[in-house]
């Protein structure tokens, strides 16, 4: 079980703009540190700074080894499956009664553990489980989340819906027999045509940017099937300079433009 000591807390608050690679060749100067740990958080605090700010400023939030964020949404009930670092899962919860966060990395479900309470999110629940083993097993629920793995063995990023895992499209009935609706998140990289043919009940496609980058694709798919997919483009923006955007057009509107 991960536990800081309240002295590697002290040293990391008071070294949290620090080069964490000038601190790992000093570790000897602090043997009472727990220096690995230490330089995971402040790593980690680093990259919540840009990524996710509200996060950042609560000092007790604690953050994996190896951080990657890019892949950092009447009762309702919510399954987040894989929940890896659980950034995704935190955020959707706020809008359900009951949420259950599905991880196989049993570090990361302490990690949860932890980081929920202290975010107030005490209506989640978290199952160290294989993710498609646990959908098999589970009750229905009425909204499923997925953001499939998008590295390969060699840790190289991959884009196609095949090379994630779990590999949805093979998932796709099964999803739908277990949630009213189900959202999907995949790489911002994808050609959205395939993804439209391999996902047969996609509704609706949900493309967000921040300051005119593409960094998120959703898809949201359906019980039932739509004459037309409604394609929503969101653009936000960090500078005070401009305005969000936000507009809504089919396949067919797109294809006659």
């Amino acid at each position: 079980m991960m536990q800081i000591s309240p002295e590697t807390q002290l040293f990391i608050r008071e070294h949290s703009s620090d080069d964490v690679r000038v601190l790992a060749l000093q570790a000897k100067k602090y043997p009472d540190i727990d220096m690995p740990t230490a330089i995971t958080q402040i790593a980690g605090r680093k990259v919540a700074a840009e990524k996710i700010p509200s996060w950042w400023e609560i000092e007790k939030i604690w953050y994996p080894k190896h951080l990657s964020l890019e892949q950092c949404s009447s009762e309702i009930t919510l399954t987040a499956l894989p929940g890896g670092f659980g950034i995704d899962c935190s955020f959707l919860a706020t809008g359900f009664k009951s949420a259950t966060y599905v991880e196989r990395q049993e570090e990361l479900c302490e990690i949860a553990a932890h980081n929920f309470p202290v975010l107030n999110l005490n209506h989640i629940n978290i199952k160290n489980e294989d993710g498609v083993t646990y959908l098999q097993a589970m009750s229905p629920v009425d909204c499923l989340f997925l953001d499939p793995a998008r590295r390969n063995e060699h840790g190289g990023k991959t884009v196609a819906i095949s090379d994630c895992e779990p590999n949805v499209a093979e998932l796709e009935e099964l999803l739908l027999q277990k949630a009213n609706r189900v959202m999907i998140k995949l790489s911002p990289m994808l050609d959205l045509s395939l993804a439209l043919k391999e996902l047969k009940q996609t509704q609706e496609v949900h493309i967000l940017s921040v300051n005119n980058e593409c960094k998120e694709l959703l898809i949201l798919l359906g019980q039932t099937s739509p004459t037309e997919i409604s394609i929503h483009c969101v653009n936000l923006s960090t500078k005070g300079t401009q305005e969000e955007q936000h507009f809504v057009f089919t396949r067919e509107q797109e294809q006659c433009s």
